[in-house]
This record gives structure tokens, C-alpha cells and sequence, in this order.
């Protein structure tokens, strides 16, 4: 857990730095966190009939809140994003892969 974590530490910094030195030009540097645990097919293996929707976040959520910074205003970068806050920021239900929103999509 300790390498995990440095790991994850180290991204968000090299996110907050890559961030300041690119301001300006028209690159944007972010990352994105999850709020909850993200309920990947491993993860829904790995829970089982133990699941508690509560305490995760789909796929989709998390998808979309990428797709949020990919067209995101210039100014909005070096920061380290947490995925549900983005979406509740800026009104936006996750999609589906077919478009329609995803019943688990909306946020919280």
C-alpha cells in the first residue's frame, strides 16, 4: 500500500506541476480521482453479493467526467479532479455506450 500510495501522490504533483509549467499554451494537465470506488468488472467480482451501491461509482460516472476535461475551458488545469464533483458541477448525467443515460448514471 505504501508504493500505492507514493504512486498516487507523486501523479497528482507531476499533474500539479506539468499544469503551471504548460499555462498558457493551450495544454491541459489534469487527473481525475474517484469519489467512491469505481465498480469495475474486477471489482464487482471481487465484492460479490456484498455489493453496496453507495459505496461506488460506475464505470460510466467515471468515463464521463474524463470526457468533461477533454473539452474543458484552458484555464482549467494542474488540478486533480474528483469524478462525481465534476459531473454535479456542470449538471451532467452519465451515458451509457448506446447514448442514453445511464440508469446508474446520475449523480449523487
Amino acid at each position: 500500500m505504501a508504493v500505492y500510495g507514493a504512486s498516487k501522490a507523486a501523479l497528482n504533483r507531476l499533474t500539479n506541476g506539468l499544469g503551471a509549467e504548460l499555462h498558457g499554451t493551450g495544454v491541459r494537465v489534469n487527473t481525475v480521482q474517484p469519489r467512491f470506488g469505481v465498480l469495475t468488472e474486477g471489482a464487482a467480482q471481487l465484492v460479490g453479493d456484498k455489493y453496496d451501491s453507495s459505496v461506488f461509482e460506475t464505470m460510466e460516472q467515471m468515463v464521463e467526467s474524463v470526457l468533461v476535461l477533454c473539452d474543458c475551458e484552458p484555464d482549467l488545469t494542474g488540478g486533480v479532479r474528483v469524478s462525481l464533483d465534476l459531473l454535479e458541477e456542470r449538471s451532467i448525467t452519465a451515458r451509457g455506450l448506446d447514448g442514453e443515460p445511464s440508469p446508474e448514471g446520475a449523480t449523487r
